[in-house]
């Protein structure tokens, strides 16, 4: 049976809307082209190491170097880990065209 009722929503196939094409490079002021990937393993890397230095050097001025160190090594890469991982399972999801409903916290 082909028919469908109205109030469904449209099938990935019954879309009419063209796809968005999603660019892979980002072209900055100077010119000069930046893919994706590397941006955001830059950004990634980048932002957890400065998250790490700020609080390491925060903690350092109520507890001992060593311990502040290693506490605050733990959870950096407890957190790189984990953003890490969701940024796989969103890219896989993407590439697999899953709604964002689909990771909506449902009721």
């Amino acid at each position: 049976m082909t028919h469908r009722a109205d109030f469904l929503p449209p099938l990935r196939s019954d879309d009419a809307e063209p796809r968005a094409t999603n660019a892979p490079f980002i072209t900055l002021g100077s010119g000069r082209e930046l893919s994706k990937a590397s941006l955001f393993k830059v950004l990634q890397v980048g932002g957890w190491a400065v998250a790490y230095v700020v609080c390491a050097l925060a903690a350092a001025k109520k507890f001992a170097l060593w311990p502040t160190l290693l506490d605050t090594s733990i959870w950096a890469i407890c957190g790189f880990l984990i953003t890490l991982g969701t940024h796989l399972i969103y890219r896989r999801s993407r590439r697999l065209h899953h709604s964002y409903v689909v990771f909506a916290p449902s009721r």
